[in-house]
């Protein structure tokens, strides 16, 4: 925790396309359509799966989300996978 209450958290913008799917116990699958092409592990920390929107030249906006980790004790430990 920051000053004032706020959580402190780690973020991993996944390319457009992309989409991520919880499993268990912290893990996490990147998909490419059907396709698995990543994994992650999160072993120390929350993660959360966000919608967002990316900008592929001035004033295009694509969706593309975000992994966001909170910190535990102002730490997180992840182990990525492809």
């Amino acid at each position: 925790m920051v000053n004032g209450g706020v959580a402190s958290v780690a973020r991993y913008h996944l390319a457009p396309g992309l989409r991520a799917v919880e499993g268990s116990s912290g893990q996490w699958k990147i998909l490419d359509g059907d396709r698995v092409v990543a994994g992650l592990d999160v072993r120390k920390g929350r993660c959360r799966a966000l919608p967002g929107e990316q900008a592929l030249a001035f004033g295009v906006l694509v969706p593309a989300a975000t992994l966001e980790v909170t910190l535990a004790e102002g730490q997180s430990v992840t182990c990525w996978s492809w």
